[in-house]
C-alpha cells in the first residue's frame, strides 16, 4: 500500500519474486508534470527561463493534474 497524492490509497500487485537482502518498495507514479522543473534544469534551463516557458503555455503547471 502507498498513498497518491491524489487518488489517495493505492494497492499495488508485488513482484511475483524475492531477492534476498531486498525489502519491498511501493513507488507510485510521477504525476503529470511533477519532474519537468528538475528534466529542464538538468538540460540547463535556468529558473527565469523554465518560468517564462511556464507563462508562454509551452510547459504546464507543477500541479496541473491536482484538482
Amino acid at each position: 500500500r502507498y498513498e497518491h497524492p491524489v487518488a489517495g490509497p493505492m494497492q499495488a500487485i508485488g513482484l511475483p519474486v524475492s531477492i534476498a537482502g531486498v525489502g519491498r518498495v511501493a513507488v507510485r507514479s510521477p504525476l503529470h508534470g511533477e519532474h519537468t522543473d528538475a528534466v529542464l534544469e538538468g538540460l540547463g534551463y535556468s529558473a527565469d527561463e523554465i518560468a517564462a516557458l511556464r507563462k508562454e503555455g509551452v510547459v504546464g503547471r507543477q500541479d496541473a493534474a491536482r484538482p
